[in-house]
């Protein structure tokens, strides 16, 4: 069972309904596989997204921009192995593609959730 972190605060503690972990791995589920009915395109993107990278120009003693790039680019390739890894659509929910694809997740005062994903995409699910 998950909870708000902010349920009993003073200011009036939050309006999310405690929510069980086999609904957060159902949305998660639910939003992976909207995901990979559309793979190709999807991970036709994220290529793009990693070809762009490649072309920004960074002045060559800006250490720190390039650490940025380079991070980005490795955690978008992580996220594309994953993806590729997945053969058809999801059925079991497991930590290591929860951990290497999503970046959290949020669920809404009516109980939808929201899966934020590791590159910036967002599904949101209805509650089931």
């Amino acid at each position: 069972v998950w909870r708000c972190t902010h349920k009993y605060d003073t200011t009036g503690g939050c309006k999310t309904p405690v929510v069980h972990e086999e609904d957060l791995r159902f949305a998660f589920l639910a939003a992976l596989n909207q995901i990979l009915g559309v793979r190709e395109e999807y991970i036709a993107e994220m290529e793009q997204e990693i070809e762009a990278l490649l072309r920004v120009k960074i002045d060559p003693e800006d250490r720190e921009s390039r650490t940025a790039i380079n991070a980005q680019i490795g955690q978008i390739r992580r996220y594309l192995h994953a993806l590729r890894k997945k053969s058809g659509m999801v059925s079991e929910f497991d930590d290591h593609t929860f951990n290497t694809l999503a970046e959290s997740m949020i669920v809404q005062a009516n109980g939808d959730m929201t899966v934020l994903f590791r590159n910036g995409r967002e599904i949101t699910v209805p509650k089931s």
